[in-house]
């Protein structure tokens, strides 16, 4: 039976927490007595409070870190009284993950109602808002089938975590894991990100500077081109002068001898 499992870390049984415990806790004579139905709603509160301690000493034991999220304070007269916790018992961080439990023990002949399921959805739904944080559901005994089919349909089952109470420590471990392998593809791509703007960076300053090398060697023939225009069209110029030159003492040749003639 679970109960009898010795937890990893607390190197104790449920029954032998329990046990150890009760000693100084009147209101139970043994560990059967702690297990049987009680209709008394301090009796419950009672049990529930010793099961959250259970679950944190696991924690503690297993280096996480972690904080009770309520107190249970009695009074004179035997009255407890327990401070609103939202659905949360504990709440705690390993590695990068962030968590909030919900602890919930019952005899072990009962099964978690739909009710307690629907209430901690809600809880989930209210509290948990990003990737970091997942909600665990903590208990000694299973899901009803009411509970299980209510679970199956929420939309928020990649935000929580149903198990058992000697399972939650391995379970933070999984999930604190699965976060941090998330994390380094994150850090891997936004790396690969960097590395490829750097590469086209370079190869943008590279074709940068091949079309200004372009530009450059286009303006030389350009100029090129010019210079050697200019030239044929002095050249030819010089020739049209010479031609003209040579016309116009043609002319003043031929002139001289028609005046000469007239004379």
């Amino acid at each position: 039976m679970s109960l009898d499992l010795v937890v990893l870390g607390l190197e104790l049984s449920f029954r032998q927490f329990i046990e150890n415990l009760i000693v100084n806790i009147p209101e139970f004579d043994d560990f059967d007595d702690f297990l049987s139905p009680s209709n008394n709603l301090n009796i419950n509160r009672i049990k529930g409070k010793i099961f959250e301690y259970f679950i944190y000493k696991i924690l503690i034991k297993n280096r996480i870190i972690v904080c009770i999220n309520t107190t249970f304070i009695s009074f004179s007269k035997k009255k407890y009284f327990t401070l609103l916790d939202d659905c949360v018992d504990i709440h705690g961080r390993y590695e990068l993950l962030n968590f909030s439990i919900q602890c919930k023990f019952k005899n072990p002949n009962y099964k978690i109602p739909v009710s307690e399921i629907r209430e901690f959805l809600n809880m989930a739904n209210r509290r948990i808002d990003d990737s970091q944080h997942i909600g665990f559901f903590v208990s000694n005994v299973g899901l009803g089938d009411n509970a299980e089919n209510e679970l199956n349909s929420s939309s928020l089952k990649d935000k929580i975590c149903i198990c058992l109470y000697y399972e939650i420590v391995n379970k933070i471990k999984e999930y604190a894991k699965l976060l941090k392998i998330d994390q380094e593809e994150l850090k891997k791509s936004d790396q690969d990100r960097k590395r490829k703007f750097i590469e086209l960076k370079q190869e943008n300053e590279i074709l940068r500077m091949e079309n200004k090398k372009i530009k450059q060697e286009k303006y030389e023939v350009y100029e090129k081109s010019i210079e050697e225009l200019e030239k044929k069209i002095e050249e030819q110029n010089k020739k049209i002068n010479i031609k003209l030159e040579n016309q116009s003492q043609e002319f003043n040749k031929k002139l001289d001898m028609i005046l000469n003639k007239l004379n």
